[in-house]
Parts: structure tokens; sequence; C-alpha cells
């Protein structure tokens, strides 16, 4: 029996004498960066910016416009907690850039989440800018004042577990350890 002969989807040939042309612009290098980069460029970003806003809010140097603009938008946001973001800024960017392959980011991240999230509601509608406003205000709505402050002190506690990697039964167990000698 003959062997079949397999079908090729239509398209045009170009014989192999003609060189392919490709789209490259002259002189432009499309250079990719490596996976390891955009961790180190993020937290090299981050620290800047947390450098950057604790120049205005520590030090009460100009800003220019956008200084001022990126203040009261930070103030107007999470109120009294913007005196905390330049801290947090410098050091999440500091971590990223120097311990990048050493860090998993995805619990970071959500510890960082609930962190900022229990010291919102913890910080409530007087101090916490529009977001402590909206967090704080509807639980205090729902649980009253008492109710909403122990919801946010359990989320900042959570989050510190979470950002710091520690167990809370091996720090109760170790403390008990301790208050026993």
């Amino acid at each position: 029996m003959a062997a079949r002969r397999k079908k090729r989807p239509l398209r045009p040939r170009t014989p192999s004498r003609v060189k392919k042309r490709t789209t490259k612009r002259r002189g432009v290098k499309a250079r990719r960066l490596a996976p390891h980069q955009h961790p180190e460029l993020i937290g090299l970003v981050l620290a800047a910016l947390g450098v950057f806003l604790a120049s205005l809010l520590y030090l009460g140097w100009e800003g220019g416009l956008v200084g001022e603009k990126l203040e009261n938008g930070l103030r107007d946001l999470i109120g009294s907690a913007a005196h905390a973001a330049p801290i947090g800024l410098v050091a999440i960017g500091g971590l990223m850039l120097f311990r990048s392959a050493l860090i998993d980011v995805k619990p970071f991240r959500v510890g960082l989440a609930v962190t900022l999230v229990g010291l919102l509601t913890t910080l409530g509608s007087r101090n916490g800018g529009f977001a402590g406003d909206a967090l704080g205000g509807a639980l205090a709505a729902l649980l009253g004042g008492t109710g909403s402050f122990l919801v946010g002190l359990t989320a900042l506690l959570a989050g510190a577990l979470l950002l710091t990697g520690a167990s809370a039964g091996a720090l109760l167990r170790h403390s008990g350890h301790q208050l026993r000698r």
C-alpha cells in the first residue's frame, strides 16, 4: 500500500534562497529584564518613595506640587497612619532590594494588607482618614466601638504574625517557659 501524504496547511512558501526579514528596528535593541530584577527594581522604587515621604512628613521639607498633593492625599486617605507609611515603605523596599531571592513575597503581601486593615480599623473614623472611616465606621455601626477595636486589634496581631512568619502557639509556649523560671 502506498504511503499517505501528510496534508499541510495552505500557506505561501518562500524559497530557501530568499532571506527572511525580521521586523526589528535598526539601532533599537529590545532588552528584557531578568526575572530576579523585577523585585529589586520595585524595592528600590518603594524605598525611594519612603525616603521622599519621610522627608515630607518628618522633616517638613518642600516636596513641590507633587509632594504636597502626595502628602495631603496620604493624610486624607489613611489619617494618622500616614506617619507609619514611610517606615513601612522603606522597610519593604529594603527587604525586596537586599533579600529579594530569600523572601517569599506572597505571605508578606497578605500580612502587610491585614496589618494595614487592622491599623486603619483600630484608628477608626477619628484618626484613620477616609479608609479608617470606611472600615472602622462600618464595623462600629455593626459591632459598636469595642467590637470594632477588637476586630482591628485582632487583624493587627494576625498581620504581625503573617509578616514575621512566627507562630502564635510557639510564642505562647516560649513565654510560658520563661514565666516558669
